[in-house]
């Protein structure tokens, strides 16, 4: 299995440089210079391409810089023609101590002598972003909000050209104001050049809110001339595959409509595409990575596309985030399909398999329909304003009949197991480097492992982990826990049996999984080894911890 180290393909970029706040003593720096250089950093937020640059900026300026100095070049800001300025200034503002940035957004919202949209965005940032609740009679006297609204929506698809966070930004902060500003927005769409709006009211019906995610349907299928209504029916394409039911099914008889109207979309092949698929963790969780590298004629591409999406198991779509021009010397080496290979990110190693496209999109498929199953709740954000570059083609075919029977094989396996067999399985299973995480990280494991560090007792680990296993399934999370652990054993055989020589582990992990709904906790000997490691885990953050006075460890008898 082979070992890449390091970069994420979508890279933090450093902010212009920013003066630190000097230490107590020293020369405190001249004001005009600090609040230059808090300017020059606000004004960069606009270029930011990446939600997390945004929110690293915006930790940034809030750390190096003193409120007095932040506050007022924040309030100078507030009539930016920028929807992602807005957003990262309200961003900041939350960072900030609410005894003196509240008072100055209500001075700004209040002071009539300020432009509506100063005044609407001071409002905007009080109520979304700091939970404060603005007197409605605060704003009564601007007489032309949709003037105010018109002016913003423009400014959103003219920047939208460049950067398409931008419409989501402008979306999000649509999503906080009430149904009636959501419709005059749709209204006003109306105004504006069918080929500018068919992104902004693809993004619109993602709405939590179903009367407005409809609207947007609708009036993607009213748009039924030249390129437009190609671009419409593409979104329609799309959302039908990832709205729940019920707006999947209404963006469906749309798409249809537009066909009907004569408007025929031809899904393209996708080209230069591949994927990675995480191992899958004990909480469920599993990174799929879309990469995408063109292959232009008589060129070496050089910039790619990087889509990441974090689902669980039981739950669908949990993160995203992602980039349209990722340097390809970010991406892992393409492999065989079924080819392991382990990458360190920032905080740990996981290990990878190579898979196809159209493979992963239906293994996200699958986590979609799981997603909206549940409670309602909406996508990860960032998903949505990457998603046609993942469902602008055709359907990928359903899993292979075989894999579905081998799958559901656990039963039978279970009818020729033995004692021995299930705990050699056990062994073998964890000492595969894609099951390197799997370990328990419980609180009370930390708690015994400050007190060995404290009173330097004996210890041996099995009995311990016999013991904290016992403990650990006597709470009331029980059921849930096991559930979780099964849901996860079955994603990761599914993992195993798709890599190359991996159906001897996926066999394991099939049969270990079924083991869970047959045997006590105590007794099953996944969990026992699973526990194991986390008592040598504790023991090991407790030697590294010991010497830090805020980690709560202390030292015992030497």
């Amino acid at each position: 299995m082979d070992r890449e180290r390091g970069k994420n393909p979508s890279q933090n970029r450093d902010p212009e440089g920013q003066k630190p706040k000097q230490a107590p003593g020293s020369k405190v720096i001249d004001t005009f210079q600090a609040r230059r250089r808090v300017g020059k950093a606000l004004d960069h937020l606009a270029q930011v391409e990446l939600e997390p640059n945004l929110l690293a900026q915006v930790r940034q300026i809030a750390t190096h810089y003193e409120p007095q100095v932040v506050i007022p070049e924040l309030i100078k800001r507030l009539g930016t023609n920028s929807s992602q300025l807005r957003g990262g200034l309200g961003r900041l503002a939350a960072l900030l101590p609410s005894e003196q940035i509240v008072p100055a957004l209500r001075n700004a919202a209040a002071n009539r002598a300020n432009s509506p949209a100063v005044r609407l965005t001071a409002t905007l940032i009080l109520e979304r972003f700091l939970g404060e609740e603005v007197p409605g009679a605060l704003l009564s006297d601007i007489t032309n909000p949709e003037d105010v609204v018109m002016q913003s929506l423009r400014e959103a698809i003219d920047e939208g050209r460049r950067n398409p966070r931008v419409l989501l930004e402008y979306v999000r902060q649509m999503r906080q104001e009430d149904v009636g500003v959501a419709f005059m927005v749709l209204d006003l769409l109306g105004k504006i050049d069918p080929a500018e709006r068919v992104e902004l009211l693809r993004l619109i019906a993602y709405d939590p809110r179903p009367q407005v995610a409809s609207a947007a349907i609708q009036q993607l299928e009213r748009i039924r001339q030249g390129e437009a209504a190609q671009q419409a029916a593409r979104a329609l394409h799309v959302l039908r595959v990832d709205l729940p039911p019920a707006l999947a099914q209404k963006a469906e008889r749309s798409w249809r409509k537009l066909r009907f109207a004569g408007v025929l979309y031809t899904p393209p092949q996708p080209q230069g595409w591949r994927a990675l698929l995480g191992a899958v963790l004990p909480s469920g969780d599993q990174e799929i990575w879309f990469l995408q590298q063109s292959e232009g004629q008589g060129q070496i591409p050089w910039q790619g596309i990087f889509i990441n999406v974090r689902i669980n198991v039981l739950t669908g779509l949990e993160k995203s985030f992602g980039d349209l021009q990722v340097p390809v010397y970010h991406f892992p080496i393409p492999r065989d399909r079924g080819e392991m290979l382990s990458i360190t990110g920032p905080f740990e190693t996981n290990v990878y398999l190579e898979a196809s496209f159209d493979y992963a999109r239906g293994r996200l498929k699958s986590h979609l329909a799981q997603h909206h199953a549940g409670k309602p709740r909406p996508l990860p954000e960032e998903y949505t304003l990457f998603s046609p570059y993942l469902w602008e083609y055709a359907p990928p075919p359903e899993l292979d009949p075989e894999m579905v029977a081998f799958l559901a094989s656990g039963p039978a396996l279970w009818a020729e197991v033995n004692a021995e067999i299930l705990e050699m399985a056990s062994g073998d299973l964890l000492q595969h480097p894609a099951m390197h995480l799997w370990f328990f990280r419980d609180p009370r494991l930390m708690a015994w492992a400050r007190d060995v560090w404290g009173h330097r007792e004996p210890y041996r680990a099995e009995p311990i982990a016999r013991e904290m296993l016992q403990e650990l399934f006597a709470s009331r999370d029980a059921a849930a826990l096991l559930t979780q652990l099964e849901a996860s054993l079955q994603g990761q055989a599914e993992w195993f049996a798709m890599a190359k020589g991996g159906k001897g582990h996926a066999r394991q992990a099939l049969l270990l999984a079924e083991g869970l709904r047959r045997l006590p906790p105590v007794e099953h000997p996944l969990l026992l080894g699973m526990m194991v490691r986390g008592v040598r885990w504790a023991l090991q953050e407790a030697e590294e911890r010991k010497d830090d006075p805020a980690s709560g460890f202390k030292r015992g008898r030497q």
